[in-house]
This record gives structure tokens, sequence and C-alpha cells, in this order.
């Protein structure tokens, strides 16, 4: 048995032979006067406890430290744990103490939780113990190394610490940048704030509103427009005053302004009631199988002073809509109950009159759409035009002209490599796609190689723009420069001027977890494409070490990029290798890549995934090719399904919401027929067995011979719980190694409650811990935790059925 001491700001690591006695990190010398809450790093859950405490708490900086009695000593020191561990944390009488686990509150003489990587604990110590000589409290149980300095892995603290940014725009001069911003509460909660920048020289000043998005600049850079709830509001730049604006009876978006300044344009979607007859629902369209066919979109103008309000245009489907003097360019699609299932079609609306005119009706849809001049529009659409049968990738985008008064359109990207707009798993768009600079000129942003790169056309020609490193995802031409936010794994993101970093939007008064450091490189494949790969490090990296390897994919139609996530770094904090890779079928890497796409279902993807893991345990000494796991979501938990069928070269395998058989997601769910139109170009059940059925993994179930672990939302109406059921079903009834969690109310993704993301997470680590690592710990006590144990209480009063009546005397 192995025991830490924590005595006032000293730890003591007990070993089997000899003590050592390790001095925490001094924080501070004085004693807070009444009111003072916040200390330099501690986090403001544990600031807030200490507002609970008396005014004579003392921090002491003394190589010496002991609990007189007098005042409350605030100790913190920083553990990495190398392994899954739990431990007990014991107070000694006469000693009131209180102790945050990683910001959270534990209670004395209760089991701590430790999973493998970095934690920081903080203890609140007041009186003395009442045994002369006895530690004031103890953690028994736990293995450990200690740290005085936030010297530890990236690790869940972070995760609940950590600033994520989303959309940002800028104001034209440059002035301003309006940044929505995304953090947890002490629950894990999210809670969505607007950050408005000031941008003055070296000097940065920030304001934040409170629930605030869809923010947007007037165009002499004095008004912020934005909305907050049902409110729309406006913000003076000058005196950061925030008045309202007009109160909606419903949610809007779309906001935007006129270049004037005298109106606001957004879109008003309303859902329409369905008559309800029954405890029964009839379908006679196939649009009646999506959540969303009831809505409809609705386009208003108002008065920026509030009180013209007006509706332009609807009910339709809005796809995108552009401002342009008095005339309004509408992207609308509608249901149909043939393929594609939705029709296109542009619209010219005059502003004075009202009066619509149709400028043509297309197979393609119309994504984003930003007026160039008068009479030319740019575009945003799927490559090649919808086509049944045809063996493309409808994801596959390309930048377009369209003549507004004839209606023709052309493609300025035929050949690119790059496909519009940022679709690359784990990465969100933070900006609009296309954005003007002046007549005739537009700048557009685009996935290419699996990072973010931002392009101009102009004259007809389109030439990319110099930009910082890392994957940037998004962007704001200005008077003064062109803003980025870009980020890598190895960085958070953080908002760049041209090449220069102007934002960070992480609180530098908390300590964080050490990133990881990477590596970028790519190989030529047995089929002659170039594989492009991202190699994430294990937290601590020793060089002649060997350690275990995790290949985390998409292998659908979104590439994996070197962009900063919290999930490889938590793995590489617990001592993983981590392989992002994207095999054939992804964007952003030329037309053919992208069409290898339909129909392969496993064939090509695989081949790739497995040819990467090889690879990289050939050329990277210190990766075990015999500890080798892989796991993703969707089509990757398909695909994590179909490796299993095929390889042994991974000892763990791990699928999330994934596809077991390809008929059910196909006719099922409300997608899985849509996403057919690139992925099943042309196959049919009745037609296409070779695909439905020999390439769908529950028809292959008896080939699996690695341990597979299922994990699904049992609200899924992307891909239906069932098909992790019927595999989980599958792999018991032939006795292999498997496991199954369901997530109560939770849809694509298991991310809807924070928790269940850690616990989803947790799964993760516990499974890879215990066949890459021979460490069932971990994957032994989730078990243990959650372990259905029924009860029976037994009947007070009970009949005896014998020869005797019972005799409750």
């Amino acid at each position: 048995m192995k025991r830490i001491w924590l005595i006032g700001c000293f730890l003591i690591f007990v070993l089997p032979v000899r003590p050592a006695t390790l001095a925490l990190h001094p924080v501070l010398t004085a004693k807070l006067a009444p009111g003072v809450t916040m200390l330099t790093g501690i986090s403001p859950e544990v600031g807030d406890k200490l507002t609970e405490l008396p005014s004579d708490v003392v921090f002491q900086k003394s190589d010496t430290i002991t609990l007189s009695g007098e005042g409350t000593v605030v100790a913190i020191c920083y553990l990495n744990v190398p392994r899954f561990q739990t431990a007990s944390f014991k107070v000694e009488k006469g000693v009131q103490a209180r102790l945050f686990l990683d910001d959270k509150p534990v209670k004395p003489d209760t089991s701590l939780v430790f999973e493998t990587g970095g934690h920081m604990v903080t203890m609140l110590l007041k009186g003395k113990p009442a045994a002369e000589g006895a530690e004031p409290v103890t953690i028994d149980g736990l293995e450990a190394s200690i740290k005085v300095r936030a010297e530890r892995p990236f690790s869940h603290l972070d995760y609940t610490r950590m600033v994520s940014p989303g959309y940002f725009i800028a104001s034209r001069d440059g002035g301003f940048v309006a940044v929505i911003l995304s953090k947890r509460d002490k629950k894990g909660e999210r809670q969505g704030s607007l950050d408005v920048i000031r941008l003055d020289g070296e000097q940065i000043q920030s304001h934040e509103i409170e629930g605030a998005r869809q923010p947007v600049f007037s165009s002499d850079n004095k008004r912020l427009y934005y909305v907050i709830g049902k409110k729309i509001m406006v913000l003076d730049l000058d005196s950061m005053d925030q008045c309202l604006v007009r109160l909606m009876e419903k949610p809007i978006s779309g906001l935007t302004v006129s270049k004037d300044g005298r109106f606001l344009y957004f879109i008003v979607r309303d859902r329409f009631k369905q008559k309800k007859k029954g405890d029964y629902s009839l379908w006679t369209r196939m649009e009646q199988k999506r959540p969303e066919w009831l809505s409809k979109s609705f386009l208003f103008s108002l008065s920026t002073d509030g009180v013209v309000l007006r509706k332009l245009y609807g009910p339709v489907s809005i796809s995108a809509y552009d401002l342009r003097k008095n005339h309004v360019v509408l992207s609308l699609s509608e249901d149909i109950d043939r393929y594609p299932w939705s029709s296109f079609r542009v619209v010219d609306l005059n502003l004075e009159t009202l009066a619509a005119q149709q400028v043509g009706a297309y197979s393609r849809s119309f994504d984003e759409v930003k007026y160039l001049d008068d009479k030319t529009v740019l575009f945003i659409s799927q490559r090649r035009p919808y086509r049944e049968g045809q063996q493309t990738n409808y994801y596959d985008k390309a930048l377009f002209t369209l003549d507004m008064e004839s209606g023709e359109i052309h493609c300025v990207s035929s050949d690119a490599m790059f496909s519009p707009g940022i679709d690359i798993i784990y990465t969100r768009q933070t900006s609009d796609t296309l954005q003007k600079v002046k007549d005739g000129e537009v700048m557009f942003i685009a996935t290419l190689d699996g990072k973010g790169a931002v392009f101009r056309y102009k004259d007809g020609e389109v030439s990319k723009v110099d930009m910082p490193g890392g994957v940037v995802n998004g962007f704001c031409p200005t008077a003064a420069g062109t803003l980025f936010q870009s980020s890598a794994i190895d960085q958070y993101p953080s908002l760049y001027l041209e090449k220069k970093k102007v934002v960070d939007f992480q609180d530098t008064s908390l300590e964080k977890g050490e990133l990881a450091p990477f590596k970028e490189f790519t190989f030529k494949s047995k089929n002659g494409y170039k594989i492009h790969n991202s190699l994430v490090y294990p937290a601590n990296f020793e060089p002649g070490k060997t350690y275990p390897l995790i290949v985390f994919y998409y292998g659908g139609v979104i590439p994996c990029g070197p962009v900063f996530h919290p999930t490889f770094q938590w793995l590489s904090g617990n001592g993983y290798f981590v392989l992002l890779t994207t095999p054939r079928g992804a964007i952003g890497r030329g037309e053919k890549f992208a069409a290898e796409h339909a129909n392969e279902w496993g064939e090509k993807s695989a081949a790739d995934l497995i040819e990467a893991a090889a690879y990289t345990a050939k050329h990277e000494p210190s990766v075990d090719g015999e500890r080798m796991g892989a796991y993703s979501g969707s089509y990757g938990g398909f695909l994590a399904m179909s490796l299993a069928t095929k390889t042994t070269l991974f000892k763990a395998l791990i699928s999330e919401y994934g596809i077991s058989n390809i008929t059910s997601y196909w006719g099922a769910g409300y997608w899985g027929y849509l996403y057919g139109m690139t992925a099943l170009a042309g196959s049919y059940p009745w037609n296409a067995r070779d695909v439905f059925v020999d390439k769908s993994p529950l028809f292959h179930a008896d080939k699996i011979k690695t341990p597979l672990l299922l994990m699904h939302g049992d609200a899924d109406t992307n891909v239906p719980v069932v098909e992790s059921d019927q595999m989980f079903t599958a792999l018991k009834v032939l006795g292999k190694k498997t496991a199954y969690v369901r997530f109560f109310g939770e849809n694509h993704g298991m991310k809807g409650k924070f928790s269940n993301w850690i616990a989803q997470e947790g799964f993760v680590m516990a499974w890879f811990d215990k066949y890459l690592k021979n460490d069932p710990a971990h994957w032994n006590y989730l078990v243990k935790e959650i372990e259905v144990k029924p009860e029976h209480k037994p009947f007070k009063d009970y009949f005896f059925y014998g020869e005797k009546a019972h005799d409750k005397n």
C-alpha cells in the first residue's frame, strides 16, 4: 500500500523504503481581507468556495508549514497518475478540510477516482490534529508522481476550463471584432457569450455580452447588431451602451444590415402544425420522414429604429440570400417526391415593389450566394449536378458564377483540389464562406488537404491567400488586413491579423495541461494516392520506449486534419500515440479522390486505414505494432465494424453510432437514403446485393476476432440505434468479446450532455487500456459502477402452501 500525505503546503509521497518530501507550489503570503475571493492559478470553481471561508485565510510560503489551529491554509499540487486507480481521502480528527480534485469538491472518507494522466489537487485546511504527530490529511492507495508546478498532461480538467471560439465577424475598418465564445459552467453545461474586442494597436479591450449571437456590424463601423433569444439588440461601439431594437415573436436567423444602415434583414423559420387525428400518422411523401418537413422560411426587413417590420417573401425554404442596393437574391429549395428529393431555384426579389422574378431552376443546390456586381452572383454548389446513378461525391463543392439576366451558370474551380467551405472532422467553420472585399472581388474559405485555405476570386481568376500556420477555419477581410482564426493539434484556437496573433481566447490566469507535439507525414498508398496523416506523440514521450497507438479517422466524406481538439490531447495524456488519417473518399483532395466514396463501403477505405497503421508502426520506432487500436463514429463506426471483419492488425476496436446493416440504415432513419445519393450511387437493396449484403459487417460477424466495443444513443435519428443493437446480438450469439453502451436520450454524436461526452471518452479509454495496455482496472471499475443489481424485498405477510397455515405469531 502506498500513501500520500498532505501537510499544509507539503506533500509526502511514501514509498515502500523511505519517504520523499516535496514542497507544493507556493501561491501567496498574505492574510486575505474580507471580500477578496480569487487567487492566481485557482479556477473560479475553487475561488467561489473561498468566499465561504472566514477572512483569516492565510497562504503560507515558508518551507515548513504546520497547522497551528489559526487561520486556513491553502495547498495546491499537481499529480501525474501512471494508470487508473482509486484511493481514499481521510481527515484526522481536529482538522477541518476541503479537497477539490480537478476543481470538483470531494467529501472526506469517500473514494477518489484517478484516471491516467494529470490531476490538480487543491486543499483548504483549518485546525490541528487532535493526536500528537498525526498527519492532518492522507490519500491512501495512490501511486503518482508529484509536481509542485503545473507540469501535467492535458486532462478533463482542461476540457471544463477551455474557451471555444466560434463564429466571428469584424468591422470594415478592422477596429472591432465580435466573436461567439463557448465555455462550460460548473455543471459542464455550455454557456455562450459574444465577446466584442477593440483592436487598438497593442492594447486589446473586450466587452462580453452573455447569450448573444448573430453579430453584424454597420457599414459605418459605429454599431453592432446582435440577437439574444427573441430580442434584436444594438451596441453603440463608442459608449458600449446596449439598446433593444425590437422583441420578436419568433426566433430569427441570418441577420444582416443594409449598406445605408436603415434596415435589418433576417429569416424567420416557422413550423406549421399538422392536424392530428388518432394515435397514428399517415405518410404519403418521402419528406415526411424528416423532422423539419413542416418548417418553412420567411424573409423579413426591420427598420433599425425597430418601428417598421415587413414580411418580404415566404413561406418557402430559404437556403441562402444576399443584398445589393434594392435587390435580394434568394436561393430556394422545395421538397419533391422523386430523386433528388429536392428542387432548386434562384429568385431575384425587388425590395421596392416586392416583385419576385425567377432567375432559373437547377438540378443543384446553391449553398451560399454573394453578389459580385450588379449582374453576377458567386455561389457554392456540388461539383456535379444531381443525376441518379452518377459515381461522384455530392459533398465535394466548387465555386460558380450565376448570370442574373440569363440564368446561366459557370464553374470557376472545376479542376481545383479544394472544396469551398470548411468540412473537416471536429472542426467548425467560424465565418461566412464567401466574403466580399469590393465589387468584382470576393474571398472565400475552402477545405484543402485536411486544412482550411483562403482564396481570392478576382477578374475571373482564383488565387490562394497567404495565411498563418495551422488549420484556418474562419477569416474576415478588413481595411487593416485579413483576420484569421486558426488552431493546430498543439495550439489552442487563436485570432490572427495576417500572421500576427492578436487574441488568445484562453484564460491566461488558469494553469493548463501541456499540449503534446505532433508531426505530419504523407505516404503513397498501394492504390497510388497520397495519404495525409498527423501523428500525436504521447505526453512525456521518451525516445527508446514503445507506446500503444490509437488510430482515429472518419472514412466518409470528411477528412481528418491537424486541428486542435481536446480528445486527441487527452488520449496523448493517457500514454498513447494518436494517428489521424484520411482514407479515400474525402473531399478537399480533388474530384477523383472524393468520388472513390461512391459504393465503396469499406472496400477501399478500410484498406487505406490498415495500410496507414502498418506504415506508421514500421516507420515510427516507438509505436508498438502489436498494440494498436482504432475507433470512430457514424460512417467511421461502420468502418470499425468493417475492419473487425477484415483484419486482426488492431487488438481493440470501438464503433460509435455506427452502421452494421446497410439496408436497415438506408431505409430506417431519415438520413440514410439522402446520404445514399453519394455513398450508394445507383445502388438499392433490389439491384445491389453485393453492396447491401456483402459489404454489411452484420453478415460477416462470424469473422470477427478483435474485441469490439459498441456505443450508441438510443434517440439517434440519423443512424438508428438498431444498427448497434443487432451487431451486439450477433456477437453475443457467436460468443465474441464485445460490450455495448447505450446512452439514454442521446442523438447522433452522443454529446448532448457534457457528462455523457466525458462518460463516452471514459469507456473509450477503459476499453483501450484493457486490450492495448493489458490493464483492465478502469474497465472493471466502470462495469462494477453501472452493473444492474436487482433487488427483491420479501412479502411481510405470505401464505404457506403446505399442510400448515403460516402462524404470524
